[in-house]
């Protein structure tokens, strides 16, 4: 879990604004489905270790009470990571 903070220097010294709107809006949507706020997060570089608990609690508790299945938010979102990572923060609070 990081800031980006590499790819928003990258952006700044290059004078790409785009990107670091880009990275903020990609974690400001997950964030939302959430109700977290604060920083933003990116959950990489791959490969990463994910446990299983975390996608069930995604399922059971956050997905499946409104509704929805996880093929339903990856086609509305399409980025494990950020779900995952989300989800997982939302756990540990």
């Amino acid at each position: 879990m990081n800031e980006s903070l590499e790819l928003h220097l990258f952006g700044a010294l290059h004078r790409h604004a785009k990107i670091t709107r880009n990275i903020d809006a990609d974690c400001q949507t997950i964030m939302d489905n959430f109700s977290r706020t604060g920083r933003h997060y990116d959950f990489g570089p791959l490969p990463v270790v994910w446990s299983r608990r975390v996608w069930l609690d995604l399922a059971e508790k956050f997905l499946e009470p409104q509704g929805m299945s996880f093929l339903d938010e990856m086609v509305r979102f399409p980025s494990e990571m950020r779900w995952y990572g989300e989800a997982l923060l939302n756990t540990v609070r």
